[in-house]
């Protein structure tokens, strides 16, 4: 089933890192397509499919792919 959580990305990342870290996530973790919230960049929703991956993975995730989260919205 798929769930969505607020993440906060590393703001090191420029837009280009962000989206492919983003759709790498995505595809990893059978989620859809991330959405940004408000206009702030660096917060996005992003969704996962918890019968491939659990939440407190997705940190460990992004950290495979060069890049930090933390977990905002559970």
């Amino acid at each position: 089933m798929l769930q969505e959580t607020l993440i906060h990305i590393d703001q090191s990342l420029d837009a280009v890192e962000r989206d492919e870290l983003l759709k790498k996530m995505c595809k990893e973790c059978g989620g859809s397509e991330p959405r940004k919230h408000a206009h702030k960049e660096h917060l996005m929703f992003i969704s996962f499919d918890d019968s491939k991956v659990a939440l407190h993975d997705l940190p460990h995730i992004a950290r495979r792919h060069g890049a930090s989260i933390e977990i905002l919205d559970f």
